[in-house]
């Protein structure tokens, strides 16, 4: 019993080692359901509210607070622009800033080298 039971220990160990090794191998960063493909950034100033969704930590809510502020305001054209946005503080942006594009943008790449646009 004792080997059948130290059989099934190895197993589960190999099994979380496969795991955590195909985790670490992801292209998505760590974060769960919240998180986006690397290399994707998104406009802020003309993204839609389900665009706005796949930033960590932007839910409908703030997606449509942020879609509102625009509406009134204007477009945004930094971190402390977006800051105004209810619900959005420092520790958001600083979570959101890798993947936010600021001011109007043209063409299908980054100009600052970090990888494809979306909207």
């Amino acid at each position: 019993m004792a080997a059948t039971t130290r059989g099934y220990v190895i197993l589960l160990i190999a099994f979380l080692l496969l795991v955590i090794h195909q985790a670490a191998l992801s292209p998505y960063p760590r974060g769960g359901a919240e998180s986006r493909p690397l290399g994707q950034r998104i406009k802020v100033n003309s993204a839609d509210a389900p665009t706005l969704q796949l930033l960590p930590g932007i839910g409908p809510s703030i997606a449509e607070n942020i879609h509102q502020q625009r509406l009134r305001i204007g477009a945004f054209h930094g971190p402390s622009d977006l800051q105004r946005v209810r619900f959005i503080g420092p520790k958001l942006i600083e979570r959101i800033d890798p993947w936010v594009v600021y001011g109007p943008v043209t063409g299908e790449t980054d100009p600052g080298g970090r990888g494809q646009l979306l909207k």
